[in-house]
């Protein structure tokens, strides 16, 4: 098994096969990250000396994600009902910064040139009132192919209830050269700007996705490829290619994962993981299940879909630092990536966090990416120097000052994440890894007034690892609308039962769970709400639904009504298959470094500091290393600071803990 993070910086790839470990870290490239995927299964495939149609790939990618920060994606087509063509640009009339006086509106996924409307009517309680004449399809058709259109996204009133029009529709359009969906297989669901800009979006990300799924499937029939989702679950490529919005945050998911059962493995009921890479920081409350959330948004464009419950910061190894206009301090959003990379990288013109982290110590250059790399650190330091000239400051304080903004950012993110939980993030261990994340997790932890950091063995390369561990999941909800005081268990069991029926036919078709079956266990979920509300909470459905729900309201928003009428909004089941393998460790020896120096410098609160400096691989089982102290691998340097000791345990993990 191998499974392969693609990021916006580096590639990871871990691979696991009879007992043997293989690992490394690719620079990524956002020009054909499917390349790279291929370069890594080729490497692992010579490592354990197997062939590459006998590895069974598990993939992770940022590819979706990017396309929608980014605004790109294909050249797609809304089919909607008479008079609703502008719904996507009316959106809702919320407003996320209620007294910004010129809110920009959100985008809009899909231009008004290309959203077509088709007269048909389908009624709220799933009624057919107008359906599609063959002539109003056949002249759309032609406007299609004259748009020169790559994917159309059809979207009606009420399919949720009825898809009979939508599919009616789709047919036609599937004869056609490009990729079509409907809003009932997307997401079926009420609220229709919601569903109708979680297809459209669909729509726009699908070819290339497809293209980049494509390349993974060219190895001989039967060797497996699998991807993550937002879930936190793996999918078939055939359900990926078809839905590709699942997997928008498919590599932080994959990190969830992974920390979800290093918690496990530790005995630790409840902790927050901190994700540090090269473009992003990605936080979560980590608990015995996976935290799932309801409300998934890229930037400002709600998705509709469940996802796990992350904040996302844009701070990474290859975020920019530079001053705003008013001459203030500022990292990112925009990164450096893989290309240029940061300036010590020798191909960079603009400074980056990981410069930073250079120059100051943190990061020694003779261990960067295992001392395989020679970095220009005088190109950095140049660079520093005219920034920190702008500001008046000297430039090792300017680089100190970028370090503590940086993780001020991911503390107050913290609060806020353990916050709304109902929770004090000192009483909380925080599990970091990613490539940056031992650079700055203890430094994070001091400001939470939290004493306890777990480093995992291969930390750096942990997202990868989660791919390894996790279940294959599929997921399908079902509007309702539904008042429990006038329906019984049994008619909710009934319905809930018709929709697990439905899940495994499509599981069964797409061959989403190969074999497994048998072993598929289906969970059901109630989307509940005050009647009013505008939001849902899901709850497990159970003979106490109804209690669950007053609790987790109160729970997450501080009050209950017990006395107001509740709506059961929607219909949920999901579907759970074992991993792909189980047994698999959470720990690998990180090998060894070349020539890893006894002792270095650190510069902090204005001086440099002598720091002993160990090599990870060859720490001792129980061993421990009081601060200031780093520990560094291939993938990543861990900083523990004065007033902090760190402990190898049995598995390789590194516990610091706060003296």
């Amino acid at each position: 098994m191998v499974g392969i993070d693609t990021g916006g910086t580096f590639t990871d790839v871990v691979a696991w096969a009879e007992g043997t470990c293989f690992h490394c870290k690719l620079p990524s490239d956002p020009r054909d990250p499917g390349a790279v995927v291929l370069a890594g299964l080729e490497a692992a495939a010579g490592a354990l000396d197997l062939p590459v149609d006998d590895l069974e790939l598990l993939h992770g990618t940022t590819l979706g994600t990017n396309l929608l920060l980014e605004g790109k994606g294909c050249r797609a087509a809304l089919v909607t009902t008479a008079g609703f063509g502008d719904l996507l640009a009316i959106a809702r009339q919320n407003r996320s910064h209620l007294h910004d006086l010129a809110p920009l509106s959100a985008p809009v996924p899909i231009v008004e040139r290309l959203r077509f409307e088709v007269p048909e009517r389908t009624l709220s309680n799933g009624e057919i009132l107008i359906s599609p004449s063959r002539g109003d399809l056949a002249n759309l058709r032609r406007v299609l192919d004259a748009e020169g259109i790559e994917a159309v996204a059809v979207c009606f009133l009420h399919s949720y209830r009825n898809p009979a029009n939508e599919e009616a529709v789709a047919a036609v359009l599937r004869d056609g050269a490009y990729f079509v969906c409907t809003s009932s297989e997307v997401l079926p669901v009420y609220r229709e700007y919601e569903r109708f800009t979680a297809t459209a979006l669909n729509a726009r990300i699908a070819p290339a996705l497809q293209h980049h799924l494509g390349k993974l499937r060219w190895r001989k029939e039967g060797a497996m490829t699998w991807v993550m989702q937002s879930t936190g679950g793996l999918t078939s490529v055939q359900r990926a290619g078809r839905y590709p919005l699942c997997t928008v945050l498919s590599g932080p998911a994959a990190g969830v994962t992974a920390a979800r059962g290093l918690a496990r493995s530790l005995g630790l009921t409840q902790a927050l993981s901190l994700d540090l890479g090269g473009t992003s920081t990605d936080l979560a409350l980590v608990e015995e299940t996976l935290v799932l959330s309801g409300d998934l948004r890229v930037g400002d464009l709600p998705l509709g879909s469940t996802a796990v419950d992350l904040t996302t910061l844009a701070l990474g190894g290859g975020s920019i630092v530079n001053l705003d206009p008013g001459g203030l301090p500022r990292v990112g959003p925009e990164s450096a990536g893989a290309d240029p990379g940061p300036a010590c990288s020798g191909r960079g013109e603009l400074l980056t966090l990981t410069d930073l982290d250079v120059l100051t110590g943190r990061l020694p250059a003779s261990t960067y990416l295992g001392g395989k790399t020679t970095l220009d650190c005088d190109r950095a330091a140049r660079l520093l120097e005219v920034l920190a000239g702008r500001a008046g400051l000297s430039p090792l304080a300017m680089a100190n000052g970028y370090q503590e903004l940086v993780e001020t950012s991911i503390r107050n993110a913290l609060v806020r994440t353990s916050a709304a939980r109902g929770l004090d993030p000192a009483g909380l261990p925080l599990i970091a890894f990613g490539g940056a994340g031992g650079l700055h997790a203890v430094p994070v932890a001091e400001a939470l007034g939290a004493t306890t950091v777990v480093f995992p063995a291969l930390g750096g390369l942990f997202s990868a690892l989660g791919l390894l561990q996790a279940e294959v999941t599929a997921e399908l909800a079902h509007t309702v609308l539904l008042n429990p005081a006038r329906i019984g268990q049994e008619q909710i069991g009934r319905l809930l039962s018709l929709l697990e029926e439905r899940l495994r036919g499509e599981l069964v078709a797409d061959e989403t769970l190969h074999g497994a079956e048998a072993g598929c266990r289906y969970e059901r979920f109630l989307d509940m709400q005050y009647a009013g509300q505008g939001h849902t909470l899901t709850v497990p459905h159970s003979r106490t639904y109804l209690q669950h729900f007053h609790l987790e309201h109160r729970k997450r928003h501080g009050f209950s009504l017990p006395d107001r009428q509740v709506e059961i909004v929607n219909l949920r089941v999901r579907a759970i298959a074992p991993p792909r393998s189980t047994g698999l460790p959470f720990a690998a020896r990180p090998v060894p470094l070349a020539t890893p120096p006894a002792q270095t410098r650190v510069f902090s609160n204005g001086q440099w500091i002598e720091h002993l400096c160990r090599d990870r691989a060859t720490l001792d089982r129980g061993e421990s290393l009081a601060g200031p102290a780093l520990v560094v691998d291939a993938t990543t340097s861990i900083l523990i600071p004065q007033g902090w000791r760190g402990r190898s345990d049995e598995s390789g993990h590194l516990l610091v803990e706060a003296r």
